[in-house]
């Protein structure tokens, strides 16, 4: 904490009007996605990316090898969670592709990242040219204008192997 910030309680001064006033109030009934009023509550810009991070979504993705050192990439969205991710500025539906090679992408960033941006009706996506004996993940999210990434949810990882070459040998 920088030594500008503080946080305290304040007590009212004398003769202040203390009675509670009408606010605007938030509806947190749980629904299928995410509840937003929870993480937004007094957070800031980092709070809010932490809070949302770790707020459970229902969202799923997929990606498994196809040949040809290709892939497919999968998923489903609710829309309660691409409401809630739009509601804390995403603004730009987009798939990313990370070679993950000897790394976990929870501790380290990938070396290597592929972006396509989709449509919201998008439910797949077919991946060509992946490097032979890497290992890949996906996720499926939101950008934000000042280019935060909003998570909605991440594959497992998937190994490309390298295609098999058949060779024919004549006898005779």
């Amino acid at each position: 904490m920088d030594g500008d910030e503080s946080i305290g309680v304040s007590t009212p001064e004398a003769g202040v009007d203390t009675t509670e006033t009408p606010t605007t109030s938030v509806d947190e009934t749980p629904t299928d996605g995410i509840g937003v009023a929870p993480i937004v509550g007094g957070l800031g810009l980092a709070g809010l990316l932490a809070a949302w991070a770790n707020q459970a979504k229902n969202s799923e993705i997929n990606l498994t090898a196809q040949p040809n050192q290709s892939g497919l990439a999968t998923w489903s969205v609710p829309e309660a969670d691409k409401d809630a991710a739009k509601s804390l500025g995403g603004k730009q539906y987009q798939l990313r592709v990370y070679d993950v090679t000897d790394i976990e992408l929870d501790s380290q960033p990938a070396p290597s990242v592929q972006q396509y941006d989709c449509s919201e009706s998008t439910t797949d996506k077919e991946l060509e040219n992946l490097a032979a004996e890497h290992e890949y993940q996906a996720e499926i999210g939101y950008v934000t204008d000042d280019g935060h990434w909003l998570k909605l949810a991440r594959s497992e990882k998937i190994r490309i192997l390298t295609a098999e070459t058949v060779v024919t040998c004549g006898w005779g």
